[in-house]
């Protein structure tokens, strides 16, 4: 269970960006009613517990030059329980330009029971990444091309923490 000084923390962490300056704690530690020390340990708490896994800046991959995402849906019960174990954690977990992967229940229709978010500078990209990864073990997959991002917020988690 948390405490009050926990969840306001996490509220505020949820809510605003870190301040892009030398002691970014020690402003937001003024805006939460706390010294800086005090707000390092209670993130470090937080840490310890497994609330929160880490803190880091967020880069807008865009600007950054990765212009092109893809769903890339994989079709994997054909594989056994070690090969795709090793599919999943040598071919996909392992990239960072992964942001995500699931494994989820296939649908009739749509027979894939493993998702990725792959994020690359151009299409191409993407079909290199899915020709490579399927070229010793192939593997049924379709590739999502995001056309539009309609949303993208940070979770609020005001209503979860109260």
């Amino acid at each position: 269970m948390l405490g009050k000084r926990e969840k306001d923390v996490l509220i505020y962490f949820s809510r605003q960006d870190a301040a892009l300056c030398s002691r970014p704690f020690k402003k937001a530690a003024v805006k939460l009613g706390l010294t800086e020390n005090r707000l390092l340990a209670v993130l470090r708490d937080l840490q310890a517990k497994g609330v929160i896994k880490n803190l880091r800046g967020v880069i807008d991959h865009r600007q950054a030059g990765y212009r092109t995402n893809a769903l890339i849906a994989w079709n994997t019960r054909g594989l056994r329980p070690a090969e795709k174990d090793d599919f999943i954690q040598a071919r996909l977990v392992s990239d960072e330009r992964i942001s995500h992967c699931y494994q989820r229940q296939s649908q009739p229709g749509f027979d894939y029971d493993v998702f990725a978010m792959l994020h690359a500078k151009s299409a191409a990209e993407v079909k290199r990444f899915v020709r490579e990864t399927t070229r010793q073990k192939k593997i049924a997959h379709e590739i999502l091309f995001t056309e539009q991002e309609l949303k993208k917020e940070k979770m609020s988690f005001k209503d979860l923490l109260e």
